[in-house]
């Protein structure tokens, strides 16, 4: 029984579905953009470049982003990211300081959304099983007595 209210109570909170969703339409809008031509780059070190990206992607450091402006003119669209998206943002806030536009911060937000959920599941088993313990060491103390 306390299974089934552990498991009950660890379901998909709504906003997470709509994470999910909003995720999944990034995902398929980046993949149409590679599919018209977006310039794919990756913004990491070339040390952690060489270590793998994508396909396809070519390495442009974030350091390097703004001098090399000209390498992201006249495309339909560039994807920027890197490991965990903090500097594809920066990126992405240079490239459209500059007059680039269509500018996506292609992180991969999956692991972001997964990792949030995972928290506040934790947090509320956390509290059930604080509760438990409490209900229990009371039942315990009337039964003693």
């Amino acid at each position: 029984m306390l299974i089934t209210v552990v498991l009950s109570a660890c379901s998909a909170p709504k906003s997470a579905e709509n994470k999910l969703n909003t995720m999944e339409e990034k995902q398929m809008s980046i993949k149409q953009e590679v599919a018209k031509g977006a310039l794919m780059v990756d913004v990491r070190t070339p040390e952690e470049f060489a270590s793998g990206s994508v396909k396809g992607a070519i390495n442009i450091p974030l350091n390097e982003v703004e001098s090399r402006i000209n390498e992201f003119k006249g495309k339909p669209a560039v994807v920027v990211f890197c490991r965990s998206g903090n500097r594809s943002g920066q990126a992405k806030e240079i490239l459209e300081n500059n007059g680039i536009k269509n500018v996506i911060n292609g992180i991969n937000t999956e692991i972001k959304i997964k990792l949030e959920d995972f928290l506040k599941l934790f947090s509320l088993f956390s509290f059930f099983l604080i509760y438990c313990f409490f209900y229990i060491r009371n039942f315990a103390d009337a039964v003693s007595v």
